[in-house]
């Protein structure tokens, strides 16, 4: 497969235009049982269920595990979206092969996912859209630590992986107050690579921390909760916009997208999300980007979503 063109026989199809009638939500299975959506997924599968989709399962732990996945042939070509837990690189691939080997192809090539799900994969399209960031090719040794923490002066800095942070440990395993101040850095860098274990995607990164709009404070972290929103966006066409913190539908997007169309258009992905913040002095940048297969909903309204994105399939 190249792009999204599949080729079968003598026949080229193009998966984005095969439409809403060749589109199937693909959902992870509850461990305890096969036949039914896992809880935390029970309430997407049963509104695109309700609106006309076919919905199929998968085993999340067969493909983890044993690198399986027990779907029968498809006499169609279909396009699949699927909506569940994140999955490192190798498993979707293992996903997408697995499918696409039963005529079922999911909307993103292993490619296009991680195009947004590594942010160093994204960052140069979008650098002069969001902060500063330098990232290590694997989990660094003490003295690339320090090297890395030169190129910020004394910025203070947030600390994660290609993929993830630990902002809900903000003070011991996120944020560096002053970059110069290395012994602190080093033990928060310390504490995150720890932590995080065999969960730590690729390597470390530092992002230079910027003073956003506040709305409060994390009542458990202590971590700061800004003005923060999360697009998904389909073949680079807003679906809905969500205030981060709450699932809040906000029916409109600010100017900053519109204007950041074209950066957008450069991310090979079909779908994807966009995290954007506010920043204390009004102006917006881009904060994340995800693929939106494995992206939450926080809390905003699933009937909505569906309905959204079934305008766009």
């Amino acid at each position: 497969m190249e792009n999204n063109f599949v080729l079968k026989g003598e026949d080229i199809f193009d998966i984005k235009e095969l439409g809403r009638y060749n589109t199937i939500f693909l959902f992870c299975s509850d461990p305890l049982n096969r036949n039914k959506p896992d809880m935390d997924y029970l309430d997407e599968y049963e509104q695109a269920k309700s609106l006309g989709f076919k919905v199929l399962l998968f085993s999340y732990e067969d493909l983890v595990e044993f690198k399986k996945v027990k779907l029968l042939m498809s006499e169609e070509i279909n396009r699949v979206i699927y909506r569940g837990w994140m999955l490192k690189p190798k498993d979707y691939e293992c996903l997408y092969n697995n499918l696409a080997d039963k005529n079922y192809y999911l909307i993103n090539t292993p490619e296009e996912y991680v195009n947004t799900h590594y942010l160093p994969n994204w960052y140069e399209h979008l650098k002069d859209l969001t902060p500063k960031t330098i990232w290590s090719d694997g989990i660094p040794e003490q003295e690339e630590i320090i090297d890395m923490l030169r190129k910020f002066n004394e910025d203070p800095l947030i600390v994660k992986d290609y993929v993830k942070s630990r902002k809900h440990e903000w003070f011991e395993s996120c944020y560096i107050g002053n970059s110069k101040e290395t012994e602190k850095a080093l033990q928060v860098v310390n504490n995150f690579i720890n932590r995080q274990g065999e969960y730590l995607n690729q390597g470390v990164v530092f992002r230079q921390f910027v003073e956003l709009e506040p709305t409060g404070f994390h009542e458990k972290s202590g971590m700061p909760i800004s003005n923060e929103l999360r697009l998904f966006i389909f073949n680079h066409k807003v679906v809905c916009t969500i205030g981060y913190w709450n699932g809040e539908n906000m029916n409109q997007y600010p100017k900053f997208v519109d204007d950041i169309i074209g950066e957008l258009m450069n991310i090979k992905s079909n779908f994807f999300t966009v995290d954007i913040a506010k920043k204390s002095d009004g102006q917006w940048i881009v904060m994340e980007l995800g693929d939106g297969q494995v992206s939450g909903l926080q809390e905003y309204d699933v009937e909505s979503f569906y309905s959204n994105l079934m305008k766009l399939l």
